[in-house]
């Protein structure tokens, strides 16, 4: 697969401008079965939480605005690009 810098999906806190998931694209070049058909786009989830698994701890959002940018190119011809954000939260306690 190849990174394209000029596919993703960036969340940002909107009161600060703060970065807090940059999911880069990559381009599947049909090497391997799963995730890397050719033609087709794959982007990387951003992941939060134990440090044991060696993931960051999951930003505080609650009650904060967040801003989702899309970034595409239509230059070449792609298939499964999808410039909608899903997330997961969890109430603390």
């Amino acid at each position: 697969m190849v990174t394209c810098p000029h596919v993703a999906l960036q969340i940002f806190y909107n009161d600060t401008g703060e970065l807090l998931c940059d999911q880069r694209s990559v381009f599947g070049l049909g090497l391997r079965a799963r995730f890397d058909e050719p033609g087709y786009i794959n982007r990387p989830p951003c992941l939060w939480g134990d440090a044991k698994f060696g993931l960051e701890p999951p930003p505080k959002i609650g009650g904060r605005v967040l801003r989702a940018v899309a970034i595409t190119n239509a230059t070449n011809g792609h298939h499964g690009e999808m410039g909608i954000p899903v997330l997961y939260t969890v109430s603390e306690p």
